[in-house]
């Protein structure tokens, strides 16, 4: 018999044996003692001890007696307050002194920026018009004589809306490339992936599509957004439904992806803090067929939902509407997240489409002269109107590019002077980053009309009537 199953059991009955025999004290030592209930216990730090300072419950959270303080225990503890957090400061004054000398890039003879997107995944409506507006800001950056006369580069890369391929891409853009700074990327998924690698190689990113409220909130500071998140548009649409519209019974098509969860989520919260509970949320998935959709779309009727409300993307929430039509379910309120808002989904949907309401990140009919001036020649360069992804897509070229101005060839100096972005006049509207790298600008709706996508205001006649509305 081998000695290795005594031996173990000889240790484990002498543990036991120790956890049963008293720990040496001062009686042990032949000291007079108290006894144990006249004990006083260890006094406690307070402000009288630590002047200035106010002291957090410290819960024990039984790690060997050790009592762990709460930036530890709770993880957000420290960004709870947006004071603590000075990411709108240089980069240099609370974490990195040496990045702001790095003068690798200084002799480039370009200027370097990255582009990472969908642009062959089932998305890739959405990055391939965001490309065009990049395109268009940096041609007409080189056309002006780019920085000092170097020419802006652009690296272009495909993640496919993959994590796995987003991070290869990422890696390229910037071991390979050397860029500056990257533009991207598409689904808020893949960009939770680029952002965690451009802050561990320290290289500015700016997004200008993902909307999932956790990339800044997580405040790495390296990461910039520059259009309303999902927490906005989910208040905006809670408003406008229950409140505006005063909606009772209302469904929810929920896109089973991180865009589609991230968004319903805050919408089912606010909802219920309205006192308006929403009772039917239905996750569907990218590949449900025409039956599985028309099945959910009964479940909806059989409830008797007076509105529809479905955050996913336009390529499902186009076949949705179709069978909505078939169905006799066309003149039913339905109300879409950003991601409808593609001239893709109108020409999917065809007639369906009519007096659907979507949120509208990008106002195509401002009255700002810069915004019309956009729109003239960008349809005279690629023969169709832009979007809202070509639209951000190119504030976001020119947001990266005031801050190359200001820091010059150097990724650090460039993401100190991204931070400082203030009423940064956009075709979009203005653009502001808050301290966490987040533009919380308000947000607008449109209806679907003619085969194009009116603001609210000018095309509230055709929104699809409630019962009670009629």
């Amino acid at each position: 018999m081998r000695a290795w199953p005594i031996l173990l059991l000889a240790v484990a009955a002498a543990a036991a044996l120790a956890l049963l025999t008293p720990a040496p004290g001062p009686a042990d030592a032949g000291e007079e003692t108290e006894p144990l209930a006249a004990a006083a216990p260890a006094p406690v730090p307070g402000p009288a001890e630590a002047p200035g300072r106010i002291e957090e419950p410290r819960p024990d959270i039984g790690f060997a007696g050790r009592v762990l303080p709460p930036a530890y225990v709770q993880p957000f503890y420290n960004f709870a307050r947006p004071s603590s957090i000075p990411l709108d400061r240089p980069y240099s004054e609370f974490l990195d002194p040496i990045g702001r000398y790095d003068t690798r890039f200084e002799n480039d003879p370009e200027v370097r920026i990255g582009f990472l997107g969908c642009l062959s995944g089932p998305a890739k409506a959405y990055s391939g018009e965001m490309l065009l507006g990049v395109k268009m800001a940096v041609e007409e950056i080189n056309a002006a004589g780019g920085y000092h006369g170097k020419p802006v580069k652009l690296f272009i890369r495909d993640d496919q809306a993959r994590m796995g391929v987003n991070a290869n891409q990422m890696v390229k853009l910037c071991f390979t490339d050397k860029v500056l700074g990257v533009l991207g990327s598409m689904s808020s998924d893949t960009t939770h992936v680029a952002l965690r690698l451009a802050l561990k190689v320290e290289v500015p990113e700016i997004t200008s599509i993902s909307t999932d409220p956790t990339i800044t909130q997580i405040v790495v500071p390296w990461i910039f957004r520059c259009l309303a998140d999902d927490w906005s548009q989910s208040r905006a649409i809670a408003k406008y439904v229950f409140e505006e519209r005063g909606f009772k019974r209302v469904a929810l098509l929920e896109h089973n992806n991180r865009y589609g969860r991230m968004g319903s989520a805050e919408l089912k919260r606010v909802a219920r803090r309205m006192g308006a509970p929403i009772n039917v949320a239905i996750k569907y998935q990218s590949k449900d067929s025409l039956e599985r959709f028309r099945s959910y779309l009964r479940i909806i009727k059989e409830y008797g939902a007076d509105a529809i409300v479905n955050w996913g993307l336009y390529p499902q929430a186009a076949k949705i509407v179709r069978e909505m039509k078939k169905m006799g379910m066309g003149d039913l309120p339905y109300i879409g997240s950003d991601g409808l808002v593609a001239q893709a989904f109108i020409d999917l949907a065809g007639e369906a489409a009519e007096g659907v309401v979507v949120t509208y990140p990008y106002d195509y009919y401002r009255e700002d002269p810069l915004t019309q001036s956009f729109n003239r020649r960008f349809k005279e360069k690629y023969g169709h109107e832009p979007d809202s992804f070509a639209a951000h897509g190119y504030d976001a070229m020119y947001v990266m590019w005031r801050a190359v101005k200001i820091g010059g060839l150097n990724r650090t100096r460039i993401r100190d002077a991204l931070a400082t972005t203030k009423d940064f006049h956009g075709v979009t509207g203005s653009i502001s980053f808050d301290h966490r790298g987040n533009d919380m600008r308000g947000v607008t709706f449109a209806v679907v009309h003619d085969g194009k996508f009116l603001p609210l205001r000018m095309g509230a006649r055709y929104v699809r009537k409630g019962a009670h509305e009629k």
